[in-house]
Order: structure tokens, then C-alpha cells, then sequence
């Protein structure tokens, strides 16, 4: 386990895809650069807008993309700005109100989502410009959140009122389940079979097959008000998960059974803030508010 200090407090994390970095983003909208290995940081840039709203890599690990009010791209190995994403398509709506994911199986690019109900839009991250978009997207009125299944061939789309997958090879709606709270945010299990539904500090698990199930136990944050972070991460190859346990301490859960498997006492704050699993799974990071980072084995 290692330990490391910024100078805020840590709210985002992402891990190059070769687990060689690790790149922080503090309250203050810092962004930092570590060494895995040698456990050293430096400095990269600073957000003009600081946000809690998302970082991941693209394009293999050459870009980091931050989700701000307009996301910034940066080049990690030109270390330089790459672009500033226009995610504005003409339509007045609050700051923030979109949704970005990496295409998968390629990274260069990014779907964009902005404002209700819209069609997808894709954006080819090397050339900076939006190429032509998914020839069929189904539409929600209004749209909060998208997730895209790691096949590339299932979406879910989060509206006001429910989360709804489509097949989008075909173009049909394949099921739907009636959200228990607004603001509910949904992520694909790696290996598709399972949707976390992060219902404000709630996990529910939905299996289309099997239904929907509270995760008793596991909490992703213990701010007393509705908090855009959330401490919550699938592993990336076994069926496990890191949450937090009621008293907010983090911990690994059985993925199935929903147990807790380990769990950690660290020193970052009142409140942890983000989790994040290294790309092998070999490590989690977990973030908190008072200005540090740790570092964790994960023994399975």
C-alpha cells in the first residue's frame, strides 16, 4: 500500500491502460500525474473549471480526457493541451447537461451526448472534429446518463423515470426497469452480464434476466446531501467490486453474493470520495477529502 498527499481534495482518478500512471484530479482542478512504480507525481494542468463529473484516457492511453463544463483534452505524451472539446450543438441547456463515453473497442472515439432527447454524436479524438454519426441511436426525452455495454452492442439510456436497454445492431428496445429515484447514474459490468444503478448513495444491481437487487451494506457516499461523487467501481476482471461500507470505509464486495470481502481503514479524510481499480486489477485506488490518495493490493 502506498500513501501520497495533493493539494486538494482527491474527487477523480484514471489509470493509463498499461497501469503505469495514475492521474488525479483535485477539488481545486488540479491535475496530477503519478508513477505507479517509483510512487512519484508531478503537476500537469489545471481545469478552469473545476468538475467532479469524470477523467478517463482515450486513444490508448495518449490522451486524457477530463469531463469539465467543456472537456479538456490533454496529450500525455506531448504534455500540452490537445483540444477543448465544443460539445454545444446550438441548444440552450444547464452547464454540464451531457454525457461522454469512449467508443468501445476504439478509443479514439468518443461519444457525445448534449441536452434532451438528442441524437448520439461521434468525436474522433486525434483529429478533434466529429465525424458521422451512429446511423440509428434510439432517443429518451430527456436523456441524464448513457451507458454503453462493452461489446459495443448494448446501450442504457436513463431518463427521469426509467433506464432502458437497446440493441444496437438492430435498433430494438430490449427491456426496462422503473428508476426508485431521479439522478440515478448506470455503468456495465465488464463483462456486460450486470448494470450497477447508482441510485443517489444506493447500489442496485439489474439483470434483465434475474431482475433488479439492492446491494444491502454498500453505500458510494456518506455526504448527508445527494453528492455527484461516488466511490464506486467494477474490477475489471473478477466479479468484485469496491464501495463503501455504512460507517464510509471502503471495502471489496463479492459481486454475486454481495459480501464483503476486505476492508480498509485508510487515513484520507471524512469522506472518500472516488475508487478506482488499476487495469489488471492488481491495485484499487481510493481518493478522499483531505488531500490524499491510497493506493491498495487487491488479493483475490
Amino acid at each position: 500500500m502506498w500513501v501520497q498527499t495533493v493539494k486538494s481534495g482527491v474527487e477523480m482518478f484514471a489509470y493509463a491502460p498499461d497501469g503505469r500512471r495514475l492521474y488525479v484530479a483535485d477539488s481545486a482542478g488540479r491535475v496530477s500525474e503519478w508513477d505507479t512504480a517509483a510512487r512519484t507525481g508531478r503537476d500537469l494542468f489545471v481545469l478552469n473549471h473545476p468538475s467532479q463529473w469524470g477523467l478517463f484516457c482515450a486513444a490508448g492511453g495518449r490522451f486524457l480526457v477530463a469531463r469539465t463544463f467543456r472537456p479538456v483534452v490533454w496529450d500525455c505524451r506531448d504534455r500540452r493541451e490537445h483540444a477543448v472539446l465544443d460539445i454545444n450543438d446550438g441548444t440552450m441547456n444547464p452547464i454540464g447537461s451531457y454525457v461522454l463515453r469512449p467508443v468501445p473497442g476504439d478509443d479514439t472515439l468518443l461519444y457525445v451526448n448534449h441536452g434532451r432527447g438528442l441524437g448520439m454524436r461521434v468525436w474522433d479524438v486525434a483529429r478533434r472534429a466529429y465525424g458521422p454519426s451512429p446511423a440509428w441511436w434510439p432517443r429518451v426525452d430527456p436523456l441524464s446518463w448513457f451507458d454503453v455495454s462493452p461489446d459495443g452492442r448494448t446501450v442504457a439510456l436513463v431518463d427521469s423515470t426509467h433506464v432502458r436497454l437497446a440493441d444496437l445492431l438492430t435498433g430494438e428496445w430490449v427491456a426496462q426497469v422503473r428508476l426508485l429515484e431521479s439522478g440515478t447514474r448506470a455503468y456495465f459490468s465488464p463483462d456486460g452480464q450486470v448494470l450497477a444503478l447508482l441510485v443517489q448513495r444506493e447500489v442496485w444491481f439489474w439483470n434483465p434476466a434475474t431482475g433488479l437487487a439492492h446491494v444491502e451494506g454498500a453505500i458510494t457516499s456518506v455526504a448527508p446531501n445527494f453528492s455527484v461523487l461516488k466511490a464506486f467501481a467494477f474490477h475489471p476482471t473478477a466479479p468484485l467490486f469496491v464501495a463503501l461500507t455504512p460507517d464510509g470505509l471502503p471495502a471489496v464486495f463479492d459481486r454475486h453474493t454481495h459480501r464483503v470481502q476486505r476492508t480498509f481503514d485508510f487515513r484520507v479524510g471524512k469522506r472518500v470520495n472516488c475508487a478506482c481499480f488499476s487495469p489488471d486489477g492488481l491495485t484499487c485506488a481510493i481518493g478522499g477529502s483531505n488531500k490524499r490518495f491510497a493506493v491498495f493490493d487487491v488479493d483475490l
